[in-house]
């Protein structure tokens, strides 16, 4: 009979935790209406999947540029993007977890935004960076892109 009580305790134990998650929205995205965030927020979810090698992260959306932040954070807490602004982003993040804070003023508020995540192989991460550094050679022309490159 204890078997089998605390096999039930269990069962109802993983049913209530809270179960791991793969996006994050806040304002429209979040609520499929027109409306924009809340002013003076500070939001922050840990978004998982469980043995992943990495995570391709997307983020869409609009905040008010250099007020309102979306910081995603790897594993270990370290900020890995700042972003503000439109926002159209895909990146690869090491390890099965990252860390986000969307914060906004008392001011403006725009659109919101939308996180995803999917697993990803340490492939996707190179082929992200290289991705990058292209995009950077195009916009800023080979001199320039060659010496912040050579510099890091």
């Amino acid at each position: 009979m204890a078997i089998l009580f605390n096999f039930l305790f269990l069962i109802t134990t993983l049913q209530a935790a809270e179960l791991p998650s793969n996006s994050f929205a806040v304002g429209r995205y979040a609520n499929n209406k027109n409306d924009s965030y809340s002013k003076n927020l500070n939001l922050n979810k840990r978004l998982t999947i469980p043995d992943a090698e990495a995570l391709e992260v997307t983020v869409e959306g609009e905040t008010e540029e250099g007020y309102d932040f979306l910081i995603v954070h790897d594993s270990n807490k370290k900020p890995v993007r700042r972003l503000s602004g439109s926002l159209d982003e895909t990146f690869t993040v090491r390890g099965s977890t990252i860390f986000i804070n969307f914060s906004s003023d008392n001011r403006t508020t725009k659109k919101g935004v939308l996180v995803k995540i999917t697993s990803s192989s340490l492939f996707s991460e190179i082929k992200t960076r290289l991705i990058e550094a292209t995009k950077t050679v195009l916009k800023e022309g080979t001199k320039n892109a060659y010496v912040k490159i050579g510099s890091k």
